[in-house]
């Protein structure tokens, strides 16, 4: 049985993602809460910034082309520098 840092209810470990670094070989928050904190963070700006920089970058890579000279960060500052992304982030 264990704590999940989170929610703080008590489960039994195969509840708990698998995690050899740690102690007890499983992670400190339940399958169910580190779930749902993935989901909110794919679907920050964050997030989407992420997955549009890593599609970018795999789309090159599987047709040949030139991988992007710039970085995610650069990326995400060019994009939070253009109001129509918050435009069309918030719908």
């Amino acid at each position: 049985m264990r704590a999940c840092k989170s929610c703080e209810s008590t489960k039994i470990l195969e509840d708990f993602p698998k995690n050899k670094l740690k102690r007890l070989g499983h992670g400190h928050t339940c399958k169910v809460c580190a779930s749902i904190y993935i989901d909110k963070w794919a679907k920050s700006k964050a997030g989407v910034v992420s997955k549009m920089y890593h599609g970018q970058k795999s789309g090159c890579k599987l047709r040949g082309h030139n991988m992007p000279e710039y970085t995610k960060d650069e990326l995400e500052a060019w994009l939070n520098n253009h109001p129509i992304f918050d435009r069309m982030y918030s719908h």
